[in-house]
């Protein structure tokens, strides 16, 4: 039983989207891009976006079938006890893996840019204990708090990418379908993964007002991401190319740098961006905390899932501390990226299988 406190907006459903995908991945895209496909990311993020609006739409067609389960019970209805508990066993640690990724990139940056003598455990404690403390109080408070943050991130995000197009320069696009259109249809896997996130609609169908239109919200809630991460990509290598932006670190955090305002609140851009980008991550890893979660209490055939979050949280630390460097830590991100690409092909095929069953085509 799921609480019935807990009924989401329309909003709510929205913004809980994008907080799910909006996080680290809006300071490492630009350089997976780069990397990927080069100037011809500009065609291959919006192609991988439509990828993801295609998935989510049969995702929300599965869930409208069982308005009152999420994903992890009724896979089992579909597939039977024994493979479904795999599938979602599989789910479960893939989103612990996500949540203690995100855990660690967000404590390097919070380290290299703003307290170098802080340890970085110490940082990743204090925010997996923050994000605990959230989600113990249910999908309603953290609606709440992506329904209040996440308009502000965006906004940010959009002075982010307009600002600087003075320094904007067109001819580093000139080198597009130079390769022909294989280049891009390559890094769409790798871009693709940028998009993971979306599958919390899964988990938030019962918590769906009655009067709730989940399809249209979710779906925005996804197409708004995509947009954005274009328009960043298409302003961080029209600025600084193909070649600076793929070996930069962080290269949206760069870009912030060329944004000030002389004698304003706001005269160091960057530091003002990383402030809301902290929002940003915890939101995501909120997110992906509480998916974990409660999927493992369904997977246990449990009804309260809040004990699980006290025993997740130390499985959630020793995989975001498990990397020795960042190196490492963004290429587990990559490889994790592409089990969550695994795990929604297999959905698909659970679609399939579901529709076999009911005697579709």
């Amino acid at each position: 039983m799921y609480n019935t406190e807990d009924k989401l907006t329309n909003t709510q459903i929205m913004f809980v989207v994008i907080s799910s995908i909006f996080g680290v991945t809006g300071l490492l895209l630009p350089r997976s891009a780069a990397e990927a496909a080069g100037a011809d990311s500009l065609i291959t993020i919006p192609i991988a976006g439509l990828i993801s609006l295609i998935f989510l739409n049969i995702m929300l067609k599965l869930n409208s079938n069982y308005p009152d389960k999420i994903i992890v019970e009724y896979v089992q209805d579909i597939l039977g006890s024994f493979l479904g508990k795999i599938y979602s066993f599989a789910i479960t640690l893939y989103l612990v893996l996500v949540a203690g990724t995100i855990l660690r990139i967000f404590a390097d940056v919070i380290k290299g840019l703003m307290l170098p003598q802080t340890p970085l455990e110490v940082i990743m404690i204090t925010m997996l204990f923050t994000s605990m403390y959230l989600i113990m109080n249910g999908i309603s408070s953290l609606s709440k708090v992506c329904e209040i943050f996440m308009p502000i991130i965006i906004i940010v995000s959009l002075i982010l990418i307009f600002l600087p197009l003075k320094h904007f320069n067109i001819e580093e696009f000139y080198p597009m379908f130079s390769n022909g259109i294989k280049p891009a249809l390559i890094g769409i896997p790798k871009i693709f993964t940028a998009f993971l996130g979306f599958e919390i609609v899964a988990f938030i169908t019962p918590f769906a007002s009655e009067d709730n239109n989940i399809w249209r919200y979710s779906m925005l809630g996804l197409l708004i991401p995509v947009c954005i991460y274009t328009l960043l990509v298409f302003t961080v290598i029209g600025i600084f190319g193909v070649n600076t932006t793929s070996f930069s670190i962080y290269p949206t955090l760069e870009i912030a740098r060329y944004i000030n305002f002389p004698g304003a609140f706001a005269e160091r851009f960057d530091i003002f961006f990383m402030l809301f980008w902290v929002l940003a991550s915890f939101s995501t890893l909120s997110c992906y905390f509480y998916m974990s979660s409660l999927s493992i209490a369904k997977l246990l055939d449990l009804n309260y899932y809040r004990p699980f979050a006290v025993v997740l949280a130390p499985l959630i630390f020793l995989f975001g501390i498990f990397p020795a460097n960042l190196q490492k830590v963004f290429t587990y991100f990559q490889y994790i990226g592409y089990v969550g690409i695994g795990i929604i092909i297999v959905y698909v095929i659970i679609y399939a299988i579901y529709m076999i069953k009911k005697g579709g085509n």
